[in-house]
């Protein structure tokens, strides 16, 4: 901006602000180009500079956010696309990293582990199998753990394959179309080597996974985890409506799913599979044991001292609601986050309506 109607381009009296603009003009001239600088001389208004009751000044900003608009437009079109290819693995990357970050301090629902583990080896089973508990249980923590120790379960099987999405992670896992074209691109290249042409409807894609799933081969099986599907945009084609799921999979084909057991997702799985209901597995709450682990590990993590008084306080806070999300903001309540307990005053266990 330069306000040419002043003497010598001085802005009045004050010589600072004219050097400071300068040195601007200066600094743009070198870091932009000249086609994408935007030049317009118009009448300053007194009352209100720059106004769009004007209409050259109305003319003057239409036309600036339209030269605006092109630019960016150019520079998005300019830039590199990603490969269908590289957008997988990138994909593929994001969730795998995030299942390991949330698995290393795994404490209890063993009994639950050894369910599903029963699950995979059993090749008589057709259906998917449900882990299900209410907001903040633990769920996703659990398909975490699920998801890595499979891999130590199948480990008679080198050649099988293990997808793990959790719903909401990256943009690919918001909706079912593109959730699905990952999952479908992922089975494909593990078991062809190749990327079959893209598909834009959702049925089309749920075609290619019940087509999919038929190639593999009983000593390579193919397992699937899909965390929190009651979470997908239901604004996408109805997804919630489960009309995308195979209603019947080959043996050593596994599908598990985890949703919250208040949700309408988890009614229209028992009514899609019904008279399964060995696989529906409720997340038990943790024993006492576990929750003891559990404190002892966050204290002994950040050097902080505790009393028994301290875990009881704690361990009370916890057990009316059975939620984990609870205990940890117990915890981090617990501490003054400076590396203490505190001592001298009462530990501080908020309290938290979970619906």
């Amino acid at each position: 901006l330069d306000c040419v109607e002043m003497p010598n381009n001085t802005y009045g009296e004050d010589l600072i602000l004219s050097g400071k603009m300068k040195k601007l003009q200066i600094s743009l001239t070198t870091k932009v180009t000249k086609d994408r600088l935007f030049n317009s001389i118009i009448n300053w208004t007194p009352a209100d500079g720059v106004s769009v009751t004007t209409r050259a000044h109305k003319i003057y900003l239409d036309k600036l956010c339209n030269r605006m608009v092109d630019m960016v437009t150019a520079v998005v079109k300019d830039k590199p696309p990603t490969s269908r290819l590289t957008a997988l693995y990138n994909e593929i990357s994001e969730h795998v990293s995030y299942c390991q970050k949330k698995t290393p301090n795994f404490y209890g629902r063993k009994d639950t582990q050894y369910k599903v583990k029963r699950y995979l080896w059993d090749h008589s089973t057709h259906h998917p199998i449900v882990i299900h508990g209410n907001d903040g249980c633990g769920s996703m923590a659990l398909m975490s753990r699920l998801a890595r120790e499979s891999l130590r379960w199948m480990k008679s099987f080198p050649d099988a394959v293990t997808i793990v999405r959790f719903v909401g992670l990256t943009d690919a896992s918001i909706n079912i179309r593109s959730l699905l074209s990952t999952i479908t691109d992922q089975i494909s290249l593990s078991y062809t080597d190749t990327l079959l042409n893209p598909i834009q409807q959702t049925s089309g894609l749920s075609n290619r996974l019940s087509d999919l799933v038929q190639i593999v081969k009983s000593n390579s099986p193919l397992l699937i985890f899909i965390d929190a599907i009651d979470n997908l945009d239901s604004t996408v084609d109805d997804c919630l409506k489960l009309n995308w799921l195979p209603k019947k999979l080959p043996g050593w084909v596994k599908l598990i799913m985890s949703c919250n057991t208040k949700s309408d997702v988890f009614t229209k799985l028992q009514n899609i599979y019904p008279n399964s209901d060995h696989f529906f597995i409720e997340i038990p709450p943790l024993e006492e044991s576990d929750i003891d682990r559990i404190i002892d590990h966050f204290v002994i993590s950040r050097s902080l001292p505790l009393t028994n008084e301290h875990k009881t306080i704690i361990k009370q806070g916890y057990t009316p609601t059975k939620n984990m999300v609870y205990l940890k903001v117990c915890l981090n309540e617990s501490s003054n986050g400076r590396g203490k307990f505190r001592h001298q005053n009462p530990i501080r266990c908020p309290r938290m309506q979970v619906k």
